[in-house]
Order: C-alpha cells, then structure tokens, then sequence
C-alpha cells in the first residue's frame, strides 16, 4: 500500500477560554481578518465618546464594555472577563491606552475612541 499526502494550506487561530475574553478578541482580530479575506475594510465603525467615569489604568490596553443610549456612555458594570451579562448588553467597547510614567489615570469626561459592536 501507498499512502499520499497532500499539503493543505490552513489558516487557525485560537480564542482566550473565558467567554468575554473571546468575544472582544473575535470583535479585534478574527473579524477584521475576515473582512480582509472578503475584501472589506478591516477598520471596525468607531466614534469618540466621553468616559462616563474615572479609571485607573491598566499596564496593558483594556477594552470597557458600555452602553451608548440617550446620547450619554454607561458602563455595563463589572468588567471582569467572565462576567457574560457585562458583554450581552454592550454596543461599544471603550479603547483605553496602557498605563504610563506620566499616564496613570483617565478622568471622568476624557474623549475616548469606541469601538461599535452592536447597534446604538
């Protein structure tokens, strides 16, 4: 017996195991991807928004889940990356840089950009 093998170029990627956690980078690399594939641009839709609260920040990017309704931002509560309820209600996902030397903080009404996950 002869056994063949044919190369097959594949294309995989793996998600984070918690569900918010795959859900927001699905929303940041998986679906741009596709739209590249597709021939779409990858930018997602954003908007600049007011933070509706004082954050200390993190020394990596974080993305805050929140709601854009009746013109105004509200965060959709805790924002630990298994809380699926925070995810479920969310249109928007608040871009905040890393933490610096001369950065540690936003303050309540500092424009961030915001990316649009679901309708406003």
């Amino acid at each position: 017996k002869q056994w063949y093998q044919r190369r097959v170029a594949i294309t995989a990627g793996g998600l984070p195991g918690n569900p918010v956690s795959a859900m927001v980078t699905y929303k940041l690399f998986v679906l741009p991807a596709l739209r590249v594939w597709e021939g779409r641009d990858p930018a997602p839709s954003a908007m600049r928004v007011e933070l509706p609260e004082t954050r200390n920040l993190d020394p990596r990017p974080e993305y805050i889940r929140a709601v854009y309704k009746n013109g105004g931002v509200e965060l959709t509560g805790g924002q630990c990356s298994s809380r699926l309820l925070s995810m479920r209600s969310a249109n928007l996902l608040l871009q905040l840089p890393p933490r610096s030397d001369t950065c540690t903080s936003l303050q309540k009404g500092t424009l961030v950009q915001a990316m649009i996950i679901g309708r406003l």
